[in-house]
């Protein structure tokens, strides 16, 4: 199998970071969001963007199918792989992807994908391909959960800000967040800027950088519609949000149209 492994991978720094900053955080908010529909997967569960691990554990955990992680990025992948070698459990129900879905060949079905916190950081020219595969991978009336669309700009106020420090051993590990406009077709740069302290004396700074497209409720649901897919019966309307990237917190569900 080919594999995704680019040296501009714009993960290899944030990887080593990740799950000390979001673990705990996106792992509450996966079981809140995403358990139960895991629970009522029949045929596999598809996972876009897979990442560390934190929300493919929930899925597996919350669900009796397979989950079929996809994570092209070689950093986020290292970590996924040493959370399956530790979960004997976990090694038996997921199969790794290490490509971007649109080249990953599944010889299973799949009823439920899950693109979450992914969408934004795909370029506009791109969305389009990134929803005809998943339509291609779900059987006809399966579910696809994604980021609801946003506004194309966060608020002022949610610019600069700082995740809470995380203490390990005898060193605080810090993350200042930075949001800036980075061109005209509303892309935004993420920069997230860490630090290793000891005391009163910083030993160690890392900066890891990624641009993002925060979605256009309009234009994401007709992508969506001429991908095959129609809004979950019963699922509010999708409305516009402020910020660029908010996982779980804003979700939207669609169904694989039968026709």
């Amino acid at each position: 199998m080919e594999t995704d492994s680019s040296p501009d991978d714009p993960y290899r720094t944030a990887a080593e970071f990740y799950d000390l900053f979001h673990g705990e955080t996106y792992r509450r908010r996966a079981v809140g969001h995403l358990a139960a529909s895991a629970a009522g997967s029949a045929l596999g569960i598809l996972e876009v963007g897979a990442g560390t691990g934190i929300v493919t554990e929930v899925l597996a955990r919350s669900s009796t199918v397979p989950v079929h992680a996809v994570e092209p990025s070689r950093a986020m992948r290292t970590v996924l792989m040493a959370r399956l070698s530790a979960l004997e459990w976990l090694r038996g129900k997921v199969r790794v992807y290490p490509v971007a879905v649109q080249r990953a060949r599944l010889d299973a079905p799949v009823d439920l994908a899950t693109c979450v916190n992914v969408v934004a950081t795909v370029a506009p020219e791109e969305r389009p391909g990134l929803w005809s595969a998943l339509a291609a991978r779900l059987v006809p009336g399966g579910m696809l959960i994604v980021d609801a669309p946003g506004r194309l700009a966060p608020l002022p106020g949610h610019r600069d800000w700082r995740l809470p420090a995380v203490r390990v051993g005898d060193d605080d590990y810090t993350a200042a967040v930075r949001v800036r406009p980075a061109g005209a077709d509303g892309r935004l740069r993420w920069t997230y800027q860490y630090a290793v302290r000891h005391g009163e004396r910083t030993v160690r700074e890392e900066s890891a950088s990624f641009y993002a497209w925060p979605l256009d409720p309009s234009r994401t649901a007709a992508e969506l519609a001429r991908a095959g897919f129609a809004r979950a019966p019963g699922t509010a309307p999708v409305a516009a949000y402020a910020g660029g990237l908010a996982p779980f917190e804003h979700l939207a569900y669609y169904l694989r149209r039968r026709d």
